[in-house]
Formats: structure tokens, C-alpha cells, sequence
């Protein structure tokens, strides 16, 4: 997992994971969706083409709904159409390290008390 943008509202990690190239993780409550254009220049930079997941545990502050899919060209994202899917352990355990390892850059407020404990401690949520 590499991360190559840490920026205010969100982060981008290149995967090693069987579907998806990327993760884009929300690191506050604001929607990383609202900075595409941003975050397609991001993806560029690492090379990746393919699905992206994104993460929006905290930006929703909750667990439902939490992970959506968009095709990444290499350049921009084609269709904007998002999709949402079930996240597996390993994409929990992506966003459990990165939010453990970059603590001071993330904001835990619309989390549940329970669950900023988990995310404290690294454990996937």
C-alpha cells in the first residue's frame, strides 16, 4: 500500500488487491467525491488504472453504506457512475492501517464512540 496524497479531506492509496488498483479514504466528513478532478490527477501520478474503492467510513460515520467502486482510465474517471459493494477484510484492514499510522491527519468525530476505539487501536471496522 502506497499512499502518495494526504491532503486535508482525503487520501489515496495504490492496492494490492484482486478487484481494486486504489482506495480513496475520506479523512474527515467531507466526501472525497467533492474533489474528483483532484484526486484523478492523484491516481495518475501512481499509475493506476482500474476499479477504485472508495472508503467513506468517515465521512458517513458509519459502517453501512460505507464502500463505493468507480473504473479509473489511467486519466479521469469515465462514467462518474459509482456502484456501491461490500468491503472485504482486506480493504478494512487497508483503512485500519492507514487511519492508525496517520491519527493526526484523520478526524474521528462522526464515529461512535466504539468504533473510534476500534480505529484507534488499528482494528478494521
Amino acid at each position: 500500500m502506497t499512499s502518495l496524497c494526504d491532503l486535508k479531506h482525503y487520501a489515496v492509496l495504490a492496492l494490492e488487491h484482486e478487484r481494486y488498483c486504489a482506495m480513496v479514504l475520506a479523512t474527515n466528513h467531507e466526501r472525497p467525491t467533492e474533489h474528483l478532478e483532484a484526486i484523478a490527477q492523484d491516481l495518475s501520478a501512481l499509475g493506476v488504472a482500474g476499479k477504485v474503492v472508495f472508503d467513506y467510513l468517515l465521512a458517513n460515520g458509519t459502517r453501512t453504506r460505507r464502500f463505493f467502486a468507480v473504473e479509473f482510465d489511467g486519466r479521469t474517471f469515465p462514467t462518474w457512475k459509482f456502484e456501491r459493494v461490500e468491503g472485504d477484510d482486506q480493504l478494512r484492514a487497508f483503512s485500519a492501517q492507514y487511519f492508525v499510522e496517520h491519527a493526526d491527519r484523520v478526524d474521528l468525530a462522526l464515529l461512535s464512540p466504539a468504533m473510534r476505539f476500534q480505529v484507534k487501536r488499528g482494528q478494521p471496522v
